[in-house]
């Protein structure tokens, strides 16, 4: 009974505190003991669970950091999920700064709650910890980080305190809190995440002034309602206001540490700046939109370039405690009070009387402005001072001005007149480029540098006078300015710049003084109406493309001081007719009097050096030619196209003829050569089709590529002593070249070098020529002979193609290769003798060679590559070296008369069609060394009878013999007999050698007409029933080795034959070794009429039985040309048929 009670009480304490979630309750906020040891709680809510009871808290809750139960003081650190969840009388709650968690829904559904403070001790808030608490509007957070999901649901906020305490809104805080009108921090606040406020579209004003806050990217985008930012030394991340197009008024307490170039972005309506800080530079692009600027009292430095570009501006205001910069005399413009610069007006300024100088871009892009007076006192307008007042129609400048700097009044395009004060000695870059309604300049007197670009695109400026002090007009002063007729310098100018007066098409007369030394890169360009030029004594060097298209220009007197005329100076100067040169000139440069095709003589002066690239090119009307006896290099196309040149003397100095030089001189027909030429480049006389004899001087070493290529009337050719190479295509298509001339010094013989020289009959070339390139000799029709050098190691691909009357070659010892096609088509060639150091034969070496009857292969060939010899249709015989591993596709194709072909021991590979068409061949030998035979290597050989096959073939394609109708001898010796055989159907005589392993089924069984089949192997080879037909058991006569004949006769299948007899080839060995040999000469026919009812065997030199006559009766034997072995009788001889 009393173990009964004891448990029932133990189960009555374990149920009472599970009713209860809190632990106790003081003053009516329940808590929970979250550590005994710490002494820690944390606020929770009644009974068993959050809906246990309903509205136990109400109004206001004020959560203590300490809180004391049965005289024992807890910390309170928390407020546990759900704690408060659905608490609709729940009004304000304030969160002590001990507590760090909030709980999951802690608030949840508290639809009254109108005001939270969270301390600063919070570090984690859950999930939904203020959902659907529709009436919090006001929220004060003291807390030092605020990170990003706390409150990014909270859209209804309207009041948002941020304590001292913190530092950092984190990213996307606060994004979307549409209601969000009212935001106090301290200035604690170091950072304001990304998109940390983003379209909170309600906030009005921001003011950082007190704060050093860093605001990262978009931090305050599409705060639309924003119509002012105050900013203290911020930094101000990129986009951070982008779209906040309510913002009217930026105010600088203080310099900000950074603002992003498009921090602003989108803000179109900013209109007003208001500086208090110390100091104003570098802010975003929001300036353009600008109407008002304030300047406050502490204002010490400002960045002119900040101000840059105000084109909206209205109002400049400074205030008047401003002891560095004034807006003095009302004057609506901000003044430098220590340099008395204007810095920064706009259209309403008044410019005032006392101000020295007009800053950089003061009133760039200002308009409404049409009038303009410079006050007398200003001595300096700075660049880009005026850019852009596009309304700008009457200027005065003030009677100090000294100086007008770069752009100074760029792009006004209303301005028509200027007048220059006396005192101005310098003007800018730019100063008046664009005006294009200026009609007329008044130089000062005093004026001595023109900038460049000053006067650039005023088309409407007629006439320019420049005064006696001038000395440098600068490059593109007057680019452009169409409407020129007249322009007279002054007696000082030294130079005229690049560019200076491109374009003035209408300018028609020009004289250059005796000051001018320098002429620059396209000074006068496409001046197109320019009729007369004179130039100075003193005049030393003319620009590139300076009077370049200058097309009416007839006559050019050059000074004897000149001594450079740079590339394309005078290009394209078609009406060009005379020229009369300076004694001092010594380079003529690239293109320098290209395409002026009215010039009809020249007359080089002595002293010339050097004709640059293309300097004559395209004067097709040119005929008379006299170049100077010190010009020293002709370059690259220098009279190119020169129709009209009949005949050309090179003085003795010219060293070097650049490429293409007389390209195209189809009227020369003529050289005297310098003797101390040295260089003929490529294409030098190219198409020259009159030239009818070329004799180069000693000391030409290399003749370039192309150098005399199409000279078509050119009929002998004599080259110098020391000739080393002959360059691509030197001499190609020289149609009527007979006679060559080469040097004993030549060593090499380039591509197409004399490639259809058609009427080129002979070639002997000497003795160290190493190499003859590709195609050299291509198409040499009427050559009949050649004599190759003993130094030759090299024949290039294609070297000898198409030489129709080639009838013999001998090719040296030294050489080693011989490339594809290199007597391909040479239809005449009978013989070749070739060295032993061949080793490579290219493929189509001898193509279509047709009357080719005789050809020795070098020893050192390993392979007879692709179409050697095909079409060779005269080819009787060929022996392949030993060395050949393989010969190539079709490489004996179509040799129809090739009847003897012996092939060498180390022959590996036949490839397909090798010996195609070979209609006369009637006796193969493949080697041991035969592994493979493909597809079409023998097929259409229509008179082959007898076909030997080594005992190492392991592949052979189908069809390999394919229309070899007339084989019926066939000697096998490798391990299998292979399926091709089976098309052999007209076989008679067949020999298995003793390597014949295996005959697979239907092997021999089509074969109707096979009589003999001879087995040298003493095991009976491997047989299907049906590798033979019925009627090959009852009529072929087998023969098979003496001592092995019982063995077949009892094996299951070759027992079938009838007709089975032993046969002796033992004295085989002793004859080759003994017996003299018979030789006969004739037609490969033998008749043996002394052997009539004798039996005869005829073997191989080798042993392999070729014939079994029981009883000759004086039939005739076919055999092809070799060396045989004849049993007659019983007794062996050796027998040569010739």
């Amino acid at each position: 009974m009393k173990r009964s009670v004891f448990f029932s009480l133990v189960l009555l304490a374990s149920f009472a505190t599970s009713v209860f979630a809190h632990d106790f309750e003081v003053n009516h906020i329940f808590y929970q003991v979250k550590s005994k040891a710490d002494k820690t709680v944390e606020v929770t809510f009644k009974g068993a669970t959050d809906k246990s009871y309903a509205n136990e808290y109400a109004s206001v809750v004020r959560i203590p950091e300490t809180v004391t139960h049965d005289g024992q003081t807890y910390t309170v650190v928390g407020i546990t999920d759900r704690a408060f969840s659905n608490q609709e009388s729940l009004t304000q709650v304030e969160v002590s700064n001990t507590v760090e968690n909030i709980g999951e829904s802690a608030f949840e559904g508290c639809e009254y709650l109108s005001k939270l403070t969270l301390g600063r001790g919070v570090v984690n808030v859950g999930y939904d910890a203020f959902k659907n608490c529709r009436r919090l509007l006001t929220l004060h957070i003291d807390c030092e980080v605020i990170p990003e999901g706390w409150f990014t649901t909270m859209r209804q906020i309207e009041t948002l305190v941020l304590g001292e305490h913190v530092k950092t809104v984190d990213d996307y805080a606060f994004l979307n809190c549409t209601n969000l009108k009212n935001l106090t921090f301290s200035p604690a606040l170091q950072r304001i995440g990304v998109s940390a406020f983003g379209m909170c579209i309600n906030l009005p004003k921001l003011d950082f002034s007190a704060t050093s806050v860093q605001m990262a990217e978009r931090a305050f985008n599409g705060c639309q309602a924003l119509t002012e930012v105050v900013l203290g030394k911020n930094e101000v991340g990129a986009k951070a206001f982008q779209n906040s197009k309510g913002l009217s008024v930026l105010s600088l307490a203080h310099q900000p540490v950074l603002i992003a170039d498009d921090a602003f972005d989108s803000c179109d309506n900013i209109n007003t700046l208001n500086v208090y800080a110390d100091s104003l530079s570098g802010f975003g692009n929001m300036r353009g939109n600008l109407k008002s600027i304030y300047l406050g009292p502490k204002v010490e430095y400002i960045d002119v370039t900040t101000l840059q570009g105000l084109s909206q501006l209205q109002t400049i205001t400074v205030d008047p405690d401003n002891e560095h910069f004034d807006s003095r005399d009302s004057c609506n413009a901000l003044i430098d009070s220590d340099m008395d610069q204007l810095l920064l007006g706009c259209a309403t300024t008044q410019l005032p009387a006392t101000i020295r100088s007009i800053g950089k871009s003061a009133f760039r892009d200002c308009r409404g402005w049409t009038t303009l007076s410079i006050p007398d006192a200003v001595e300096m307008i700075d660049a880009c001072a005026f850019e852009g007042c596009v309304d700008l129609a009457s200027l005065t400048l003030g009677k100090s001005l000294q100086e007008l700097g770069d752009s100074a009044f760029y792009r006004c395009i209303h301005l028509k007149e200027l007048s220059l004060p006396e005192n101005v000695r310098h003007l800018g870059s730019a100063a008046f480029e664009g005006c294009e309604s200026l009609t007329s300049v008044a130089f000062n007197p005093s004026l001595t540098h023109i900038g460049a670009s000053a006067f650039r695109g005023c088309r409407r400026l007629m006439d320019l006078r420049f005064p006696d002090a001038v000395e440098y007009i600068g490059a593109d002063a007057f680019d452009g300015c169409v409407a020129v007729m007249t322009v007279t310098f002054g007696k000082s100018l030294k130079e005229i710049g690049d560019g200076a007066f491109r374009g003035c098409n209408g300018l028609i007369d020009l004289v250059v003084p005796d000051s001018v030394k320098r002429i620059g890169d396209f000074a006068f360009r496409g001046c197109y109406d320019l009729m007369s030029l004179s130039f100075g004594q003193s005049l030393e060097y003319i620009g590139t493309e300076a009077f370049y298209n200058c097309k009416r220009l007839t006559e050019l007197r050059l000074p004897d001081s000149i001594e450079y005329i740079a590339s394309r100076a005078f290009r394209g100067c078609s009406a060009l007719a005379t020229i009369s040169w300076g004694k001092s000139l010594k380079v003529i440069d690239a293109a320098a009097f290209s395409d002026c095709n009215t010039l009809t003589i020249l007359d080089l002066p002595d002293g010339l050096e050097r004709i640059g690239v293309s300097a004559f090119e395209g004067c097709t009307a040119l005929g008379a030619l006299s170049l100077g006896q010190g010009l020293v290099e002709i370059e690259s196309s220098a009279f190119r196209g020169c129709r009209g040149i009949t005949a050309l003397s090179l003085p003795d100095g010219v060293e070097r003829i650049g490429a293409m030089a007389f390209e195209g001189c189809d009227g020369l027909s003529a050289i005297s050569w310098s003797v101390s030429l040295q260089e003929i480049g490529d294409g030098a006389f190219r198409s020259c089709s009159n030239l009818i004899e070329v004799n180069l001087p000693s000391n030409v070493q290399h003749l370039g590529a192309s150098a005399f290529e199409g000279c078509t009337a050119l009929s002998m050719a004599s080259l110098g002593d020391k000739m080393e190479t002959i360059g691509s295509a030197a001499f190609m298509k020289c149609v009527n070249l007979q006679t060559v001339k080469l040097p004993q010094s030549l060593k090499q013989i380039k591509d197409y070098a004399f490639a259809y020289c058609d009427t080129l009959e002979a070639i002997t070339l000497g003795d160290n020529v190493t190499e003859i390139g590709g195609n050299a000799f291509l198409s040499c029709r009427n050559m009949t002979s050649v004599g190759l050098s003993r130094a030759l190691v090299s024949i290039g691909n294609k070297a000898f193609a198409g030489n129709r009357n080639l009838c013999a070659v001998q090719i040296p010892h030294a050489v080693k290769t011989i490339g594809a096609g290199a007597f391909s088509d040479c239809i005449n060639l009978q013989t070749v003798q070739m060295g032993d150091n061949v080793i490579h034969l290219g493929g189509e070496a001898f193509y279509n060679c047709q009357k080719l009857h005789s050809v020795n292969l070098s020893d050192s060939l390993s392979v007879v590559a692709e179409n050697t010899f095909a079409n060779c249709n005269n080819l009787e015989y060929v022996k392949i070296p030993d060395g050949v591993r393989m010969i190539g596709n079709a490489a004996f194709q179509n040799c129809n008369l090739l009847h003897t072909v012996e092939l060498g021991d180390s022959l590996h590979y036949i490839d397909g069609y090798a010996f195609d068409n070979c209609s006369a061949l009637s006796q193969i030998r493949l080697p041991d060394a035969v592994e493979t035979i493909m597809s079409a290597a023998f097929r259409n050989c229509d008179q082959l009878h007898t076909v030997s096959i080594g005992k190492g073939l392991k592949q052979i394609a189908y069809g390999a013999f394919a229309g070899c109708d007339t084989i019926e001898h066939l000697s096998i010796n490798c391990e299998r007999v292979f399926e091709t055989f089976r098309n052999m159907t007209n076989l008679k005589r067949i020999y298995l050698g003793e390597n014949v392993k295996d005959i697979p089924i239907r092997s021999f069984e089509q074969m109707k007409y096979l009589d003999t089949l001879v087995v040298g192997s003493i095991a009976p080879p491997k047989a299907e029933l049906e590798s033979f037909s019925n009627d090959q058991y009852l009529t072929v006569n087998v023969f098979v080795p003496t001592s092995a004949i019982e063995d077949y006769k009892a094996d299951w299948l070759w027992r079938r034959f009838r007709n089975i007899y032993g046969m002796e080839a033992t004295d085989i060995d002793e004859v080759r070794a003994e017996k003299p040999v018979i030789d006969f000469s004739g037609t490969g026919v033998v008749s043996l009429r002394q052997a009539q009812g004798l039996p005869i065997c005829i073997y191989t030199i080798d042993g392999r039985l070729l014939h079994h006559i029981p009883a000759y009766s004086g039939e005739r034997i076919n055999l092809s040309q070799g060396l045989y072995i004849f049993q007659i009788n019983g007794m062996s001889y050796k027998v040569r048929l010739k």
